[in-house]
């Protein structure tokens, strides 16, 4: 599967997908039907294995999991 299948399979579930630049360190993020991958990500293999992961948190996310992160590291 190409970057570009990856990309129709995400529209064909009406999620969004955008490339714009990121800080250093964050390579994409999924949130509420909109995916963001960085820009500055130079292989469209390592492009297409972020958009991967985020597909995946689209299917079996529920919540803000930065929250249940917050939860882990302070009890």
């Amino acid at each position: 599967m190409t970057y570009e299948d990856l990309i129709c399979e995400a529209n064909s579930g009406n999620i969004e997908v955008y490339e714009i630049n990121f800080p250093k360190g964050i390579k994409g993020l999924y949130c509420d039907g909109y995916i963001s991958i960085n820009k500055k990500i130079e292989t469209t293999k390592e492009k297409k294995c972020i958009l991967a992961e985020e597909l995946d948190h689209y299917h079996t996310s529920v919540g803000n999991i930065i929250q249940l992160q917050e939860i882990y590291t302070y009890t």
